[in-house]
C-alpha cells in the first residue's frame, strides 16, 4: 500500500470512529461487510492451531475470510478478532483493534492502585485493573500477551449492550449474566466485523496457503534398517501399523556400486518394492562414496577401506565395506551421476533423497570439515536426482547436533550451516528442497532449554546442542538469508535408554517410559507450534533387532534408540507413538 493510500485509510477510518462516537448504534452491530468476505473461508495451518488454541468459534467467532496480505501482514478475519501472522517470531497474534476501534480510550479514567489478588490484577501502565470474571477469561488465553493492556476499567455498558463490559488494547469483553458460571459467561465484541467494514477491499491482497505452513501435523516416518533382513515384510507391517507414513533407509553408496560400472541393487529394490507393497513412503539417505572414487587421506596415502576378495557374496560384500571411514569422492560429479541414476531407477516409488548424512563431523568428510565442499557436493547431487526424477524431494543432509569446533572431530552445527549460506553468495539456496536436521534430546524433555529444564539430571544441560529444539536456531540461520520458503525435515529424532556405548551414558537418565513420553511430547510441540517442520523421522525401529542377525554390535549407539525391541517385541514408545493421535 503506498504513502497515498494510507493517509486516505487514516482519514476513512478517523471518520468512521468519529461516527461511533456520536451515534447509538455503532458498526459493531453492522452486518454490511464489504466485498472481503468469503462465501466458504478456510482456517488452517497457524492461523487454525491459533484459533484451536483459544476456543475457536465460540471466543473468536466464524471466519468471515481467508488469509489476506493487508499492511505488510498476513492476516485473517473472524467475527470478533483479527489475526495477524508475524513469522519471524513465528507466531499468531490479535491486532490491536481495541485501541484502533476506541481511541477514546485515553479518556477513560484510571482507577485507584488496588492490591493484587487472586480475584483482581491491577496494571499500572494503564491504571485500570481486571477483575473477577473477566479475569478468570483474560488469564484462561493469555493475559496481556494475547489481549494486551486494559484501556479502560469495567464499564456497566456498551453502546448496543446492556451489562458489563471492558476494552483492552486488542479485544472488548462483555459479560453475559444469563450466562454466569458457564465458559460462555465472557465473550468477545465482534470488533473483526467492524474493523473488516472498514477496509478497502481493493487493498487486500489473498495468500497462498503456504504462507503460513501445514494445517495437519508433520509426516512422521521412522528410520530402519533393513538391508538382508528376513524380518523385512514384518519389519515393515509394525511401521505400517503404529502409523507410521513412511520410512528412512541410508544407503551407503560404496556397498552398492562395488566396483567401476558394477552395482548391487537387489536389497535397496527390495526394501522399496516391500515399502511400496505396505503403502509406506521411502527416504533413501545417500552417503559415502566408493573406495576406487575417493580422495586420499590426509593421514597417508591410502585408503581407509577393505579389499574386496574375488568370489565373495554380495552380503560379505556389505559387511567389508559398511564399517569403513565414510567420505566424498575426488570428483563430486560422480556423487550427481549416481544420484541421478538411483533417482531415475526408482522413478516415483521413491519420495524423497536425503544428500550424505552429518557432513559436520569430519568422520563423514575424509577427516576434517568443509561447509564450502559440502555445498558443491549437494548442488551436483540435487542435479542427479532432478534428472532422474524431478518430482522427488531433495533434502540437504542432516547435520550433527553438536557445540564443539574442534579441527579434524567436529563442527557446530548452526555455525556449519551459516558457513553454509556464506558460501559463493548462499548458492546453497538453489540446490535442496528441504534442510535436514538431527534433533536429539539427550537426556532433556522436548520443550526443555538450557535457560529452563525440568529433568531431574544436571548434565549435558549447558549448550543448545543437547536439546531438542535445537532446529530452531537452524530456522533463525534460514531467516537471515531469506530463504524460509525452505522447511525443515528431522531426518533423524530420538531418545535412547541405557545405551552400552560409552558415549552415550546419558541414556542412564532416560527410561522406557521417558522416552516414550518425550516421544509424543515432541511430535505434538512440533504440530502445535513449528509450522515450518514438514516432516520427522524417528531414530529408529528394529536397529536392535539387528544385534540377533549379527549386523549390528550390542555396544551401536543405535540399539537403545530402537523403539522394538531384540525380538520385535514393541517397546513403550513403539505403543505410545502407536496411540498417538497423528
Amino acid at each position: 500500500m503506498g504513502s497515498v493510500g494510507l493517509r486516505r485509510w487514516h482519514v476513512r477510518l478517523l471518520l468512521a470512529l468519529w461516527c461511533l462516537t456520536l451515534f447509538p448504534t455503532p458498526l459493531l452491530a453492522s452486518t454490511q461487510v464489504r466485498s472481503s468476505v468469503a462465501a466458504d473461508p478456510i482456517v488452517h495451518g497457524a492461523m487454525l492451531r491459533y484459533f484451536k488454541q483459544m476456543g475457536g468459534e465460540a471466543v473468536l467467532g466464524a471466519p468471515l475470510t481467508n488469509e489476506l496480505q493487508e499492511d505488510g501482514l498476513v492476516v485473517q478475519y473472524f467475527e470478533n478478532a483479527r489475526l495477524e501472522w508475524w513469522p519471524r517470531r513465528n507466531e499468531v497474534r490479535l491486532s490491536p483493534l481495541g485501541r484502533l476501534l476506541y481511541p477514546h480510550w485515553r479518556f477513560f479514567a484510571g482507577e485507584e492502585a488496588v492490591k493484587q489478588t487472586s480475584a483482581q490484577q491491577y496494571f499500572p501502565e494503564t491504571g485500570h485493573a481486571v477483575r473477577f470474571a473477566f479475569l478468570e477469561f483474560f488469564q484462561k488465553h493469555g493475559g496481556v500477551k494475547t489481549f494486551g493492556l486494559p484501556i479502560s476499567g469495567m464499564l456497566p455498558a456498551d453502546d448496543d449492550w446492556h451489562n458489563a463490559v471492558q476494552y483492552f488494547e486488542r479485544a472488548v469483553f462483555r459479560y453475559d449474566p444469563t450466562k454466569a458460571g458457564t465458559p460462555g459467561q465472557v465473550q468477545l465484541a465482534p470488533l473483526g466485523r467492524a474493523f473488516l467494514v472498514l477496509r478497502d477491499p481493493s487493498q487486500q491482497v489473498p495468500v497462498q496457503p503456504e504462507r503460513t505452513g501445514r494445517s495437519s501435523g508433520p509426516k512422521l516416518m521412522t528410520q530402519v534398517a533393513l538391508f538382508y533382513d528376513p524380518n523385512l515384510d514384518y519389519v515393515l507391517s509394525l511401521a505400517k501399523a503404529a502409523g507410521f507414513t513412511g520410512i528412512k533407509q541410508q544407503v551407503p553408496w560404496k556397498a552398492i556400486e562395488t566396483r567401476p560400472g558394477g552395482y548391487i541393487w537387489g536389497q535397496v529394490d527390495r526394501i522399496v518394492e516391500a515399502a511400496n507393497r505396505h503403502g509406506l513412503d521411502v527416504l533413501l539417505s545417500v552417503y559415502a562414496a566408493p573406495l576406487w572414487l575417493r580422495r586420499v587421506q590426509p593421514a597417508g596415502d591410502r585408503i581407509d577401506g577393505p579389499e574386496s576378495p574375488e568370489g565373495i557374496s554380495a552380503q560379505e560384500v556389505w559387511e567389508l565395506h559398511r564399517r569403513f571411514h565414510n567420505g566424498p569422492p575426488a570428483d563430486f560429479g560422480d556423487y550427481g551421476d549416481f544420484m541421478e541414476l538411483i533417482a531415475s531407477r526408482y522413478g516415483d516409488k521413491v519420495q524423497a533423497y536425503e544428500l550424505w548424512n552429518e557432513p559436520n563431523l569430519a568422520g563423514n568428510w575424509d577427516g576434517r570439515v568443509a561447509p564450502g565442499e559440502f555445498v558443491e557436493l549437494v548442488a551436483v547431487g540435487y542435479r542427479g536426482v532432478k534428472r532422474g526424477n524431478p518430482n522427488a524431494t531433495v533434502i540437504a543432509g542432516g547435520l550433527g547436533p553438536t557445540g564443539v569446533n574442534i579441527e579434524g572431530v567436529a563442527m557446530d552445527d548452526v555455525r556449519y550451516l551459516e558457513a553454509m549460506y556464506q558460501y559463493r553468495d548462499g548458492m546453497i539456496r538453489n540446490y535442496f528442497d528441504a534442510l535436514g536436521v538431527h534433533s536429539y534430546g539427550y537426556n532433556n524433555a522436548p520443550n526443555d532449554t538450557p535457560d529452563n529444564y525440568t529433568t531431574a539430571s544436571t548434565t549435558y544441560k549447558d549448550h543448545w546442542s543437547f536439546f531438542f529444539r535445537r532446529f530452531e536456531q537452524h530456522w533463525e540461520v534460514l531467516q537471515r538469508h531469506g530463504d524460509t520458503g525452505k522447511r525443515i525435515w528431522m531426518t533423524e529424532m530420538g531418545w535412547t535408554t541405557h545405551n552400552l556405548h560409552p558415549e552415550f551414558a546419558f541414556g542412564d537418565d532416560v527410561s522406557e517410559e521417558d522416552q516414550a513420553r518425550f516421544l509424543v511430547e515432541a511430535y505434538q510441540l512440533v504440530k502445535e507450534r513449528y509450522w515450518y517442520v514438514e516432516g520427522m523421522v524417528v531414530f529408529n525401529l528394529n536397529f536392535a533387532n539387528q544385534v540377533l542377525a549379527g549386523q549390528v554390535a550390542p555396544t551401536d549407539s543405535a540399539v537403545a534408540f530402537s523403539i522394538l525391541d531384540k525380538n520385535l517385541q514393541p517397546r513403550p514408545a513403539y505403543l505410545a507413538l502407536q496411540a498417538l493421535e497423528k
